[in-house]
């Protein structure tokens, strides 16, 4: 009788034993998951971040070219006003009556 319950307490802790390697398997396996899901979300935070920052750069360029291209579309403007002014002065002094 003795025997046979020590041969049932033994299975039992054989089984107890398995449940618990599967368990500590799955542990594993979840926290391997985890750990990769969070090292890739680490990753795209880092590349986010690079994007962001040359998201930035790119838009002070912009803003840089937009002030360059109002200096010069100023410039040029001026500089079709004062050579309108030059060709009237050149028209006024080649013939002045034709003017009014």
């Amino acid at each position: 009788m003795q025997l046979d319950a020590m041969k049932k307490l033994e299975t039992r802790v054989a089984e107890l034993c398995r449940e618990n390697e599967l368990l500590c398997q799955t542990v594993k396996s979840e926290h391997s998951d985890k750990c990769k899901a969070l090292d890739d979300l680490t990753k795209e935070q880092t590349r986010h971040e690079q994007i962001r920052v040359q998201l930035n750069a790119t838009q002070a360029d912009l803003r840089f070219y937009e002030s360059t291209l109002e200096d010069v579309k100023h410039k040029l403007l001026s500089g079709q006003t004062r050579e309108s002014e030059l060709i009237r002065e050149q028209v006024k002094r080649a013939s002045p009556c034709c003017l009014s």
